[in-house]
């Protein structure tokens, strides 16, 4: 008999879309096992909703719901009994005692013997602060450093947590490795051992241990660690309090930061930074005086990327657009981000749903160890409120406003602007009056003034630390107000017609003339003089300049951070991290020689700005006149690959927004173009694919869909011709039936979630196996695709030559049967005549042709309802939808598994983000003991540059034991795994106001109109 996937193969023949089996077909390893019929499910989670009601053809067909059940609950760590540890050796160095203690009989199960160091988190008992890291000296080993020379009262206990490992595999306890666990060693004989130096084994095991917190779990290097691990071996090697940094030593890598890295864009920055803060951690650094002296090569001689301009004008008289323009673009740099809305109530509308629910689920997806706060931190600066009073009299005092951005790098910091189109004088100057009195009572020590900036008078409203730094001036109707003065500077000089203004550029009018401006609709626009700025020398060499000078912040922090956990307290000051050698002099001098300070409260600042905002590029960039030869050879090798490498992703883009309501809900929907001028892009793959054509974007009743047009020169066209010629017999057949699209799909049923839950895809407390089968598993799936036929008796010809063909090419082996009939629609039903494994359900194919559509299904009541969806009438805004290229859409059914699933897999994928945000909050509590909330963050902010905040949602307390817990997924010694979507969550919110998701692209227009139209529709409930 075949195995099953010998016969998954052979139904692969059987029909032209039996593809999508293969692909999907990679089922393997453990399944959870089957629900019993009379054990209820575990508690639903908060998208769940009872079974889906499939229409068929005598009676509704009703989903019996998910078979498998998630493995939820919490695992409980081992006790293991306490060991003793004899003291090898002991020294006090430098006023601390340091202990090596090892024993050569520990028993089987101790945790020493046999797990990974950084599974391993060891803390001291008492009072005196310690550190003890596991390490191997010969034999499993504890390497400590007490605060203090004095030696302990006997005996010294020292606890060891290991985390667990989720899933743990099997129910009978045997996976001992995966669970958490923890054991008390008593140092003994701390007065006795050998007295040989021991310092440097403990810097060289902390540097170990550090390394390996992060990479245990196979997570990526966290940049923090690896500054810390770094000076924790040039610890080993002796203090770094010296006054110029040594040359590494034997064994230690050399200088990694690669400066071509630091101009990439977008990509690379993550191993940049690593290799930078590994660098500051060893001290290799160019000296500050070399460095300035190697900058003598004028900017201006550097060749900027080569930029073709579209003939705007050319184009505009070729398509006679009627641009319509608001005056505030008339105001706005045109090499700015710009984005402008009629209505102040629909941006402070987008930035609460951004804020409520777009920004945590997409941190959660980012995998971010914490929140940022670039929205509260730009309104602080700015002193301008999203409040009550914005929402409700805004559209009275403004008759529009604008956002302008330096450039997008929100997180690290930018030039912004608030342009104001002024309505109602009173009401707007009573707003803004509001909001700094706000910001005064907030900050008492903020100061106001007046600088002069392009000849006009600028009022300011600042603090010292740039928390607050408003600049603010009217000009005619327009009030400005920024939170640098560059940006205050190219503004005015837009006005004065000393620089380019968006208002006066031919994209814009372009633009405008297909996106025409409407005081119900919102528009973004990224400009030619945009892409020409941030892609020239002066921009890319100033962003890398800054990233150093942000290695630079992050060395003093994370110095501060090792003072913390090495003392059990913050550093006060500079002062107190260069006594204790955790610092050297050169961390607190930047590359270009500019000092930095730092004090335990506001962290490491300098001229360059702090961790949780840097200086602006645009201010940056005004400073650079020279260039060292470095950085030229890597401009140019910028400018070399840019054409190559992303010059389709950056080309100027319009994107109008609009806000929809209806009786469910809400939403935005985006339309969006950019105009790329070379060929041989991603868009031509797309262009390629669908040969041009076009079709209505679709709706769908529930699931995912994904339709792609198909027209007369369309590649896949071909491609599907071409294998269809492969079956003996059908040589000679044509794909005349083929009609104007196709696409495959998947409902949302039950058979989802069980499908992520066979693939062990959701979080799980145990990795459950059972008997059956991955096909099994794989037939339930409403997985369906479809094709659009052109002529039914040409299809009905060509099925008939097909099935001869899979008859002569597996032999019989597979049987054609009668699937029944759905509304008059007959159903053919195709599956191994052998009958495959007694008791386990084999793969089968099911098809129909239900008006003009071929439907194909591994499900039959998902073929079922497709066929429903096929002779539904057409939905009331079919003729409104514009048409497209390839469309993909998101609906949940009344079970809302698809999202569920989609949710736990998104789970699964944030665990590393949040073991990276605990191990964030373990070093802030450690070096500030009975922090509150109010002053982790505070901490976090100053040290981390965030806030540490689980993607799970919610923050960290210590639970009795000292460990860390969050409150929905527990410890890492005692985890908890509760049922998905988590209650509450970042991402469990976002589904729950999700109702649907569409997304539609097309390559439009020819020769230089030539462009990329995308468009979004997000509706909530």
């Amino acid at each position: 008999m075949p195995s099953p996937h010998r016969r998954a193969r052979i139904l692969a023949h059987a029909a032209p879309a039996v593809a999508l089996v293969a692909l999907l077909h990679g089922c393997g390893g453990g399944e959870p096992k089957p629900e019993p019929a009379a054990t209820p499910a575990a508690a639903p989670p908060p998208v769940t909703a009872p079974p889906v009601t499939v229409s068929s053809a005598s009676a509704a067909a009703v989903d019996p719901g998910p078979r498998f059940t998630q493995s939820t609950g919490t695992l409980e760590p081992r006790r293991l009994p306490p060991v003793d540890l004899p003291v090898v050796t002991s020294q006090v160095d430098g006023g601390h005692l340091y202990l090596w203690a090892k024993s050569t009989a520990l028993p089987d199960d101790a945790l020493l013997g046999r797990a990974t160091p950084g599974r391993l988190v060891c803390r001291l008992a008492g009072a005196r602060h310690g550190v003890a890291v596991p390490f191997d000296g010969g034999g499993p080993s504890l390497a400590l450093r007490l605060v203090g020379a004095a030696l302990p009262a006997e005996p010294l206990a020292v606890t060891c947590a290991q985390s667990a490992r989720l899933p743990v595999a099997g129910d009978d306890g045997s996976d001992v490795e995966a669970f958490g666990a923890t054991q008390t060693y008593r140092i003994v004989a701390t007065r006795g051992g050998d007295r040989k130096p021991v310092r440097a084994s403990f810097f060289k095991a902390l540097a170990t241990w550090l390394r390996d917190r992060t990479l245990h779990d196979g997570g990526r290097a966290d940049p923090l660690f690896e500054f810390m691990a770094a000076r924790a071996e040039r610890l080993a090697d002796g203090d770094v309090s010296g006054r110029a940094p040594r040359a590494p030593a034997g064994g230690l890598r050399p200088r990694r930061g690669d400066l071509g890295e630091l101009m990439s864009l977008y990509t690379g920055l993550t191993s940049a930074e690593e290799a930078l803060q590994t660098d500051r951690g060893l001290l290799i650094r160019e000296d500050s005086k070399a460095e300035l002296k190697a900058r003598r090569i004028a900017l201006t001689s550097l060749t900027p990327v080569p930029l073709p301009s579209h003939p705007w004008a050319a184009m505009i008289a070729e398509k006679k657009p009627t641009p319509a323009i608001e005056p505030l673009a008339s105001v706005a740099p045109a090499d700015a981000i710009y984005v402008h809305f009629g209505d102040m109530r629909q941006l402070v509308r987008l930035m609460k749903d951004v804020d409520a629910w777009l920004a945590p689920a997409a941190r959660a997806l980012e995998m971010s160890p914490g929140e940022w706060g670039m929205a509260e931190r730009y309104e602080r600066e700015l002193a301008v409120e999203r409040t009550g009073l914005a929402e409700k009299l805004g559209h009275l005092a403004v008759k529009g406003v604008a956002v302008v951005l330096g450039d997008p790098l929100l997180r690290e910091g930018t030039d912004v602007a608030m342009l104001f189109d002024v309505g109602n004088e009173a009401l707007l100057d009573g707003a803004l009056a509001a909001f700094a009195a706000n910001a005064r009572a907030r900050r008492p020590d903020a100061v106001t003034g007046t600088i002069t900036l392009a000849g006009r008078p600028v009022a300011v409203l600042s603090t010292a630390d740039g928390e607050i730094r408003q600049h603010r001036l009217r000009v005619g109707n327009v009030e400005i107000i920024a939170n640098a003065p560059e940006a205050v500077v190219r503004i005015l000089e837009a006005i004065d017609g000393k620089r380019p203004s968006l208002a006066r550029s031919g994209d814009y009018q372009y633009f405008r003339g297909l996106y025409p401006h409407r005081t119900g609709r919102g528009f973004a626009f990224l400009s030619d003089a945009f892409v020409g700025r941030v892609t020239g020398p002066a921009f890319k060499i100033a962003a890398a300049r800054r990233m150093a000078a942000a290695a630079d912040l992050k060395a003093v922090a994370g110095a501060a951070l090792l003072h913390g956990l090495l003392e059990g307290q913050p550093a006060a000051d500079a002062a107190a991290l260069l006594k204790t050698g955790l610092a050297g002099k050169t961390d607190f001098v930047h590359g270009d020689g500019t000092p930095i300070t730092y004090t335990a409260e506001a962290g490491p600042s300098s001229t360059w700005g702090r961790l949780t905002r840097r200086e602006s590029l645009s201010a940056v960039s005004q400073r650079i006149d020279t260039v060292s030869e470095a950085e030229k050879l890597a401009y140019d090798a910028f400018r070399e690959s840019y054409q190559q490498y992303w010059r389709a992703f950056i080309d100027p883009i319009g994107v109008e927004i609009e806000p929809s309501t209806g009786p469910g809900g809400g939403g935005w929907r985006v339309d969006a173009r950019m105009m790329p001028l070379i060929d041989a892009s991603e868009y031509d793959e797309l262009a390629a694919l669908t040969g041009r054509g076009t079709i209505p974007t679709p709706t769908t009743p529930d699931g995912v869909h994904w339709r792609v047009a198909l027209g007369p020169e369309s590649r896949l066209r071909r491609e599907i011709e071409n294998n269809g010629r492969h079956f003996p017999g059908m040589e000679s057949l044509t794909l005349s039936w083929l009609g104007d699209w196709f696409a495959v799909g998947l409902l949302d049923r039950s058979a989802v979630w069980d499908a992520v839950l066979a693939e062990n895809d959701a979080p799980a407390l145990r990795r459950e196996t059972q008997g059956g089968s991955s096909i099994e598993t794989l037939a339930r799936l409403p997985l369906y695709g479809e094709l659009h036929l052109r002529d039914r008796l040409a299809f009905a010809a060509f099925l008939t030559a097909l099935r001869g063909a899979v008859d002569q090419t597996t032999g019989g082996l597979v049987e054609w049967g009668d699937g029944g009939k759905h509304r008059d629609v007959p159903i053919v039903t195709l599956r191994e005549r052998s009958g495959g494994v007694a008791g386990v359900r084999g793969l089968a194919l099911h098809y129909a042709i239900a008006g003009q559509v071929f439907i194909l299904g591994l499900d039959r009541d998902a073929v079922a309802a497709r066929i429903d969806a096929a002779l539904a009438p057409p939905a009331p805004d079919a003729d409104s939808r514009p048409p497209t290229q390839a469309a993909l859409q998101l609906t949940p059914g009344p079970g809302a598994f698809t999202f569920r699933a989609l949710a736990a897999v998104a789970e699964r994928a944030s665990e590393r983000a949040h073991r990276a945000a605990l191990r964030a909050a373990e070093l802030l509590m450690v070096a500030h003991p009975g922090l509150d909330a109010a002053g982790l963050e505070r901490r976090g902010q100053a040290l981390l540059g965030y806030v540490p905040v689980s993607p799970y949602g919610g923050g960290f307390v210590r639970d009795a034991e000292g460990a860390l817990t969050h409150a929905q997924v527990g410890s890492e010694v005692r985890p908890t795994v509760p049922a998905s979507p988590m209650p509450g969550s970042p991402l469990t919110v976002f589904f729950e106001h999700l109702a649907g998701l569409e997304t539609a692209i097309a390559v439009e227009g020819d020769a230089a109109h030539r462009g990329l139209r995308v468009g979004l529709t997000w509706r909530t409930r």
